[in-house]
C-alpha cells in the first residue's frame, strides 16, 4: 500500500478514517511512488476536465452574446460609416495633430471599415499608400501578399514592406498602415465629427444625472 492515501486505506480495510491514520502516522509518505504520481495525474486531469466544461460553457455564452449584439446592429448606412471611420481614426491616433490620415491596425476588421470611409470621402484603393510592418522573423513578402488578398487591394499599390524588430502584432502577418494624401482637410473633418458625437453623448449623459 506504499504512497497509498489515507483515504485509499480506510475504503481498502473497511475501517474509519481516523483508524487509518493512527495506523500509518508515524509512516513516512513516498511522493515518488507510482500510487502517489497516479493519484496526483487524476487530480490534474479532474482539475483539466473542470476548466474544459468552464471553457466550453463561457465560449458559448460569449457566442450567444455576440450574436445578439450583432443582431441588434442591422443594417449599416453611408452616415453610420462615416462616423464609426472618423471615431475609429482617432482612436487609433489619439490626440496627436497630424496633417496627413494614416491608419495602423493588425486588424483586417477596422481597416476595410475604413477604407470604405475614405471611398466615402473621395478616395479610391488606387489612391492610397499601403505599407506592411513584420517582425524580421516574418516572411514580408507573403505577408504583403495575405494583405492584398484580404482586403482586395492590387498588389502593386503596397510599398516595400518594412522589417522591424518590434511591430505592433506579433503574428507573421504583421500590420498595415493605409496612408491618404492631400489628406489635411479629410483629418479636420474626422475630428469635427468625433467632437460632435462626444458632444451630444456628453450632453445627453449629463441630462440623465441631471434627471436623477
Amino acid at each position: 500500500m506504499a504512497g497509498w492515501s489515507i483515504n485509499d486505506i480506510a475504503v481498502r480495510m473497511g475501517i474509519a478514517k481516523s483508524t487509518a491514520f493512527a495506523w500509518v502516522r508515524h509512516v513516512p509518505s513516498d511522493p515518488a511512488s507510482a500510487r502517489a504520481q497516479q493519484r496526483r495525474e487524476l487530480a490534474r486531469q479532474r482539475i483539466a476536465d473542470r476548466w474544459d466544461r468552464f471553457r466550453e460553457e463561457r465560449e458559448r455564452h460569449q457566442a450567444g452574446v455576440r450574436a445578439v449584439a450583432a443582431a441588434a446592429v442591422g443594417g449599416v448606412s453611408e452616415r453610420d460609416v462615416l462616423l464609426l471611420g472618423a471615431i475609429a481614426y482617432r482612436c487609433a491616433n489619439g490626440r496627436a495633430r497630424t496633417d496627413r490620415f494614416v491608419f495602423v491596425s493588425d486588424d483586417p476588421g477596422p481597416l476595410l471599415l475604413v477604407l470604405r470611409f475614405l471611398r466615402l470621402h473621395g478616395y479610391d484603393p488606387g489612391d492610397l499608400t499601403y505599407r506592411v510592418s513584420v517582425r524580421s522573423a516574418a516572411d514580408a513578402e507573403a505577408a504583403v501578399d495575405w494583405w492584398a488578398r484580404v482586403l482586395s487591394i492590387p498588389r502593386e499599390c503596397f510599398r516595400k514592406a518594412a522589417v522591424r524588430k518590434r511591430v505592433p502584432s506579433g503574428d507573421r502577418h504583421g500590420c498595415l498602415a493605409v496612408m491618404a494624401p492631400r489628406s489635411r482637410e479629410l483629418c479636420w473633418r474626422a475630428e469635427g465629427v468625433v467632437r460632435a458625437v462626444v458632444g451630444e453623448a456628453s450632453s445627453a449623459y449629463r441630462d440623465r444625472l441631471d434627471d436623477r
